[in-house]
């Protein structure tokens, strides 16, 4: 694809730059308030004044892997569809078709939410097989139970939430999450201090901030004009009838996402069998979050990213989605250098928010220096795989993320963390290589594949689709 002149380019990637941080910084809150629910729960329970406290933290924090990798991350990455096919349309201008998608992942999800709550009621067991210690592996699965009665309204709001965005609207999630922060700090804080549920109280907290999240958008559809405009109304056989198109987008979005999120599982596996192991498994929950905040961060720029390079594809403005990619991967550079200086210079100050271990902390800040020399590849691998969605090339990065996580980032893990004996910090390091070699190989992809074939038979995908789910007002 020839490059447009300068004179050209440079407006157009000014203006694509000005539209990603419009839409990219209420979309980045939105996804760390979405996230602290998670973390605030191992506050609660790291801080809990009890002989048994590390197994407690231990246990929430194998719960929450748990229940991430297994309902989440399916959940989230299945509902990636959204991201592609929603901001497609939009930039079509065949705004009817987000509610078409609406309800054809409503359908979707809420089929796959029975097998996924079936086996998170049942994590005692499967933590107990993967050889996990017996006693954190009990105090767990109460643990999970409590989360999964929050699924179905998760999966409701990521959908609603992904159907806003694709029309480049954020702000009402914000919101949504803020109160959802409160529902659960009050709840979980109640609970865990001043009752007798105890560690089991943060679990009850979380699940009913979750429950909050779809519910307190309805004010939003309520008293917004033009808010319901993408809904055609019940449309049951158009639902069923893009069930497989939704899936065939939103399959290897969810490899991508469980490739990645399966490796972090495999790493606290990794962790229980560590040496000390109950404070391996502590001090790498804590690192798993203070890792997860800033990627919630990259992903907050991945997911605007995909709607950005999603609505130029949709409007056949090829031009324009480069520019939108351009503009993604130099806010995820300077992001990335920003993060690493202060994580550098906090890491002997955040572990102490998680625990009152002073062994899990110093375990914390020493793997802390490993997560800075990885910023970068990090937020560039984060950033990309929003931008290969926008496109519609799940696919190739459901391979890049399979080959990064599971053939060289777990396995370089294992080794130094176990034949060289680094420990913690090793799994951490292979964990990085596996970032490097993931974001290096989409930077390659995009530079020198066929993409512009590709575009084409996208744009082409879409005109059909325009015609066949088109629903009249």
């Amino acid at each position: 694809m020839d490059q447009a002149p300068p004179e050209t380019s440079r407006p157009l990637w000014r203006e694509e730059a000005t539209q990603l941080l419009r839409l990219a910084v209420p979309v980045m809150a939105t996804f760390i308030l979405g996230y602290l629910p998670g973390v605030l729960s191992l506050i609660f329970v790291g801080h809990i004044n009890h002989p048994d406290a590390k197994e407690y933290l231990a246990a929430a924090s194998l719960s929450d892997m748990f229940f991430n990798v297994t309902g989440y991350s399916i959940g989230l990455g299945l509902a990636s569809a959204m991201d592609t096919l929603a901001s497609q349309a939009f930039g079509a201008g065949n705004v009817k078709r987000i509610g078409i998608l609406l309800q054809t992942g409503s359908l979707v999800l809420f089929i796959v939410c029975v097998p996924i709550a079936v086996l998170n009621l049942s994590s005692t067991h499967v933590l107990l097989a993967l050889d996990q210690p017996t006693n954190v592996a009990a105090l767990a699965g109460p643990y999970s139970t409590c989360l999964v009665f929050g699924l179905p309204f998760l999966y409701a709001y990521e959908l609603l939430k992904r159907a806003l965005q694709a029309q480049n609207i954020a702000w009402p999630m914000l919101y949504s999450t803020l109160l959802a922060n409160a529902v659960n700090a009050v709840v979980g804080y109640l609970l865990v201090y001043h009752t007798s549920v105890g560690y089991l109280g943060a679990a009850i907290g979380r699940a009913s901030a979750m429950m909050s999240l779809p519910l307190s958008l309805l004010p939003y559809f309520h008293v917004t004009p033009g808010a319901c405009d993408f809904w055609p109304g019940l449309h049951g056989r158009a639902a069923v009838r893009g069930v497989g198109e939704f899936l065939v987008v939103g399959t290897p979005g969810m490899l991508m996402m469980m490739f990645e999120w399966c490796s972090f599982e495999i790493l606290a596996l990794f962790a229980g069998v560590l040496p000390n192991a109950v404070v391996a498994i502590g001090a790498n929950a804590v690192t798993v979050n203070i890792f997860s905040v800033v990627d919630w961060i990259y992903y907050g720029l991945n997911v605007s990213a995909t709607v950005r390079v999603g609505n130029a594809i949709g409007g056949d403005d090829v031009p324009r989605a480069r520019a939108a990619t351009s503009a993604a991967l130099a806010t995820a550079a300077v992001l990335a250098l920003c993060f690493a200086s202060l994580l550098l210079a906090t890491r002997w100050v955040i572990p102490n928010l998680f625990t009152n271990d002073r062994d899990v902390s110093a375990l914390v800040a020493s793997v802390a220096v490993v997560l800075v020399l990885f910023q970068v590849p990090q937020g560039v691998n984060q950033t990309m795989q929003g931008v290969l969605r926008g496109y519609g090339l799940q696919n190739y990065g459901a391979v890049i993320n399979c080959v990064a996580y599971m053939g060289i980032g777990l396995p370089v893990a294992y080794l130094l963390a176990f034949t060289n004996a680094y420990g913690l910090q090793g799994l951490w390091m292979g964990m990085g290589i596996g970032f490097a070699f993931a974001g290096a190989s989409s930077l390659l992809l995009l530079r020198f594949a066929n993409i512009d074939g590709v575009i084409e038979k996208k744009q082409v995908q879409t005109l059909e689709e325009r015609s066949r789910y088109v629903i009249v007002s």
